[in-house]
């Protein structure tokens, strides 16, 4: 389905909408590129973990890591803003997974709204208005990586609510990218259930088919912590 039609910008609390969502994404390129990272767990966590799997040359262990963050954390946001630092050669882009992130809630929200039932006006505003949260918006700037894991969450929802094997297919696989991107992702879990089991657009049997595929295939670095 077209995610976006002009008929639908029309109507104008959704142009006033999307103006806000613009400006939201480009002060956030603006200040990525302006300014550095200087929040406390950017730069004792994310963007260290980074510059030390550059520096040992894997995505592995770190040994005597100064923050028990650098090791236990699942690497996957970080993994993104890793290839950022090597395709620039600096840390100016290595806030591109969060706007990115936010981006895709934008567009998952949308598509949750139209499984759900909603109307394509009504479905386009809860997906704008999401991306103008002030949470959201302040993170997109940054190597946090909280954005990262919900758009995961949020596209395996979406996903989850089709029909088809593929979408099941890519509904495990989002599920298993939001698992390896943050400790705290199971937690997340009991809201995505209630999410795709009250929709019942897929038999109960295969949503949690869906679900133990993600979350086995997002376990690995889990494993990795329990063998450590």
């Amino acid at each position: 389905r077209v995610l976006f039609r002009s008929i639908e910008l029309r109507d104008p609390v959704i142009a006033v909408l999307a103006a806000a969502f613009s400006v939201v994404v480009v002060y956030t390129i603006f200040v990525g590129l302006a300014l550095p990272q200087v929040e406390w767990d950017s730069l004792t966590y994310h963007l260290g973990r980074v510059v030390l799997w550059i520096q040992q040359g894997a995505v592995a262990y770190v040994p005597h890591a100064a923050d028990v963050r650098i090791n236990g954390n699942p690497p996957v946001s970080e993994i993104g803003s890793a290839w950022t630092m090597l395709i620039a050669g600096n840390d100016r882009l290595v806030w591109l997974p969060s706007l990115l992130a936010l981006c895709a809630l934008v567009v998952a929200v949308r598509g949750i709204a139209l499984r759900a039932g909603l109307g394509g006006r009504e479905a386009l505003f809860a997906g704008l208005l999401f991306g103008t949260l002030p949470i959201a918006a302040l993170q997109a700037s940054t190597t946090l990586n909280d954005l990262v894991v919900a758009s995961f969450f949020a596209a395996a929802a979406w996903f989850a609510l089709g029909t088809g094997r593929a979408e099941g297919a890519a509904a495990a696989l989002a599920l298993s990218l939001a698992f390896g991107t943050k400790i705290s992702a199971p937690l997340l879990l009991p809201v995505y259930l209630l999410v795709v089991l009250v929709a019942r657009s897929r038999r109960w049997g295969e949503q949690l088919l869906i679900t133990g595929a993600g979350v086995v295939l997002g376990s690995w670095w889990y494993l990795l912590n329990l063998s450590e």
